[in-house]
């Protein structure tokens, strides 16, 4: 897997919305118990309403089958950009995309989501910005992100999708977050990173879809 260091800057990406905080790192909910915390690495500074890592502790069971890399997350990814949709065929058409503005080769890492992480009980799953991050925890975009939260489905876009999101431990410092991973083909520059939102997404939103959720090939 590639795990080039992509390039740091900390300016906003361009295009960025005024109405949505910039993160440069994930935001933990205050009604995430102190051992969860502990258990993946995340802890908040008491004066900033972001997580920093904190000193890796030993892989508790629940983690073992999480894949350990030593990734620079980006404050500002290069590597992509936010663009208007100006296809009228798109289902996003008139929104906002995040498409490759360099090759990107298959099975690399591109750059985190982020967001704000929070229970599974007490997180809005009616958010179109919410994924599951591990166990009982989710992460929520929708006021608070990166560049990732403007990710689209592939449904009525392409066959498949050509990136995944992944949870990941940090080899250096223990801290889990969740990757934009690409599958397995290269994602030329000018395309646009699609993923699978899953068909529970779109049938709570009265959406039938007859694609898989998932499909082993994606990703062989």
């Amino acid at each position: 897997m590639d795990t080039h260091n992509y390039s740091i800057d900390k300016t906003l990406p361009v295009d960025w919305p005024e109405d949505v905080t910039f993160l440069k790192h994930n935001r933990l909910a205050s009604e995430i118990p102190e051992h969860i915390q502990t258990l993946y690495g995340l802890v908040n500074h008491p004066t900033c309403p972001t997580l920093l890592p904190q000193p890796k502790t030993p892989i508790p069971s629940l983690l073992e089958t999480m894949d350990e890399l030593e990734i620079q997350s980006p404050i500002v990814c290069d590597t992509v950009s936010i663009q208007k949709i100006a296809n009228s065929s798109h289902p996003a058409h008139g929104e906002y995309g995040l498409f490759a503005v360099k090759d990107v080769p298959p099975h690399a890492y591109i750059l985190d989501y982020r967001g704000t992480i929070q229970l599974d009980d007490l997180i809005d799953h009616n958010s179109d910005y919410c994924i599951h991050f591990h166990g009982t925890l989710s992460i929520d975009a929708a006021v608070a992100g990166n560049e990732a939260r403007f990710i689209n489905d592939f449904r009525r876009v392409n066959e498949r999708p050509n990136v995944a999101f992944d949870v990941y431990r940090d080899r250096l410092t223990g801290e889990c977050r969740v990757g934009v991973f690409t599958l397995n083909q290269i994602i030329q520059a000018g395309q646009e990173l699609l993923v699978t939102y899953g068909k529970s997404f779109w049938k709570s939103r009265n959406v039938v879809s007859n694609e898989p959720n998932w499909d082993p090939s994606w990703d062989d």
